[in-house]
């Protein structure tokens, strides 16, 4: 009769939990968030928003902003560069703030449905990963930007933008509801676009498998951009024919001045470019790649992507040991793709590895540190490892990467008499993993793809991920009918990859799909 009882009260104090669950959820589904931003004095570097949050019921509220910025693998701590925050009732009485951290307020005393809080940011570097105003624009990181209610990355934020006098233009990829009015369907979302501000610059827009694509700019320069777009368009349209899908109804590239560095989101790319120094064949290549990089990740890192990136926390450092997947395959498409599209022709094309592998080679950190290791030490080290010490211990999955990937693929070509490549692991990952399950990938299943294209065990290329093991080049190369040529240069080793004068039928079919793409 007692446990009878007892399971009696289990499942009543369950039922009880599960309503409150059910019946605060579902308050809560009621909230609205809604975003402001303005710039009364561009000329400061700072710019304002202000945040309503309605359909509250507690009397206290943690707002947090986020600490980093995804495809930017570091602690930016943005809250830093909050100031002036103060909150109001919707009678616009001021709130108590308290400030318990640097990316933590808590606002109490709430007393209606509605919350009003207005912040400053202040700007002081032109970076791709942080927000920068000037008198003449405005790039607008949203990490570095926009608060959130603590816990809550499911509410459908929307967005006003008030525009200086004299300023225009608006490029992101936020969903447009109307003039300067905007949406995002969460908080993950709306962290996802950028939005640059100003009296922009737009090139010719073009068409990618029925899909509009366009590229918006702040100070582009001066250069050939008719000739620069239609590189860019073959290049793009070498990436879908690769993937056989495009995941969104319109791409925007946004450019945001001379500078360094580019990041990618889900629909668009935000990057630094300076038209008046593309005034040769090898910078424009070189722009090109970098383009069709960012571009490639909206497949390959924000779709196809380790389980440990995505959902974010973006209260912490989100640790994956496989960047060497998402940055370093990623770069090993870029050169596919632009060869397949004819950007680059075949010399081009192997030269791009050829240097890919003398930088590797030369780095010391080599023996020190191993391909995982430099992605899940990234957050500490930096994308292209520690700099500046006596002792180089470390690498970059930048250039170690791509040349597994390379040899990777030559690895499943080869094992499966080129009936599959590293393009079906691709396509399987991004179909399976994003499409199907709607996840990410452990390191294990990324193993099991690559094993499983290649119908055998690839036992010594996962060596070469998890280990400083010397990498075997000559022993790949050649399943393509390559050799890999070493010269001193300066005191340091040089290599040159060139087609073998004598192959087989296999080698050079194993070469030319993987030049120009699968035919089967």
């Amino acid at each position: 009769m007692n446990q009878l009882i007892k399971h009696l009260y289990k499942g009543f104090f369950s039922l009880i939990t599960l309503f409150s669950l059910f019946f605060s959820t579902n308050l809560f589904a009621q909230s609205h968030l809604n975003y402001e931003i303005s710039f009364p004095d561009p000329s400061s570097g700072s710019y304002r928003v202000e945040m309503r949050i309605s359909g509250l019921s507690a009397n206290e509220l943690t707002l947090q902003m986020p600490r980093w910025m995804p495809g930017y693998y570091q602690l930016m701590d943005y809250g830093k560069n909050v100031q002036n925050l103060k909150a109001f009732s919707q009678s616009g009485i001021e709130l108590p703030v308290s400030h318990e951290d640097f990316s933590t307020w808590t606002i109490s005393g709430i007393k209606s449905e509605t919350l009003i809080v207005r912040y400053d940011i202040q700007t002081v570097r032109k970076f791709v990963a942080t927000s920068f105003v000037d008198k003449e624009h405005a790039y607008i990181v949203p990490t570095n930007s926009w608060l959130y209610p603590k816990g809550r990355l499911d509410l459908a934020p929307e967005l006003k933008v008030i525009l200086p006098d004299g300023w225009a233009d608006v490029a992101t990829g936020l969903k447009e509801e109307g003039a300067l009015s905007y949406s995002a369907e969460d908080m993950d979302v709306f962290f996802d676009s950028p939005l640059l501000i100003g009296n922009l610059e737009e090139l010719p827009s073009f068409e990618v498998a029925g899909v509009k694509h366009r590229f918006l700019a702040h100070q582009i320069g001066e250069f050939d951009k008719q000739d620069f777009i239609n590189r860019l368009q073959n290049s793009l349209e070498a990436s879908v024919e690769l993937m056989g899908d495009i995941p969104f109804e319109e791409y925007t590239f946004i450019s945001i001045g001379p500078g360094r560095g580019g990041i990618e989101h889900l629909n668009n790319t935000t990057f630094s470019l300076d038209g008046n120094q593309l005034q040769s064949e090898g910078a424009v290549n070189g722009a090109i790649a970098f383009l069709t990089h960012e571009y490639y990740h909206h497949y390959n890192a924000k779709r196809i992507r380790p389980v440990e990136l995505g959902p974010f926390d973006y209260q912490k450092a989100n640790r994956t040991t496989q960047l060497w997947v998402s940055e370093g395959l990623t770069v090993y498409y870029e050169y596919i793709l632009m060869r397949r599209s004819g950007v680059i022709n075949d010399e081009q094309f192997l030269s791009y590895f050829a240097d890919l592998i003398t930088r590797y080679e030369n780095d010391e950190g080599k023996s020190f540190q191993s391909l995982e290791e430099s992605s899940y030490r990234t957050w500490d080290e930096g994308p292209f490892g520690q700099q500046g010490t006596a002792q180089d211990t470390t690498i970059t999955y930048y250039e170690k990467g791509p040349v597994l990937g390379l040899l990777l693929d030559f690895a499943i070509r080869n094992a499966s008499d080129n009936q599959q490549s590293l393009d079906d692991v691709m396509r399987f990952m991004y179909n399976h993993y994003y499409k199907d399950l709607g996840r990410g990938f452990t390191d294990a299943e990324i193993r099991e793809a690559c094993e499983n294209a290649a119908g055998m065990p690839l036992g010594e290329l996962f060596d070469y991920l998890q280990t400083t093991k010397v990498l075997d080049y000559q022993k790949y190369l050649q399943m393509a009918g390559l050799d890999l040529e070493k010269s001193k240069v300066d005191g340091k080793d040089k290599f040159t990859i060139v087609r073998s004068s004598d192959t087989n039928e296999k080698q050079s079919k194993i070469y030319k799909e993987w030049t120009e793409g699968n035919s089967h």
